[in-house]
């Protein structure tokens, strides 16, 4: 894989996960939280933003 800095990359899969569902009732939280994200400014980071809600993630589990 080509780096846009023009290095390369290996990138190798190790492993592979089981796909999930999700209801659209069980992540419209969580798109209507994505969706405000991208209406911050640039300056603040998603991380800073979960920080400040002192939300904690789930996806994945």
């Amino acid at each position: 894989m080509a780096l846009k800095d023009g290095r390369l990359a290996i990138v190798a899969v190790v492993d592979k996960a089981e796909g999930q569902k999700f209801s659209f009732e069980e992540v419209k939280g969580h798109i209507g939280r994505e969706l405000a994200l991208e209406q911050l400014p640039q300056s603040v980071t998603p991380e800073a933003f979960w920080k400040e809600f002192d939300a904690e993630w789930f996806y994945g589990q």
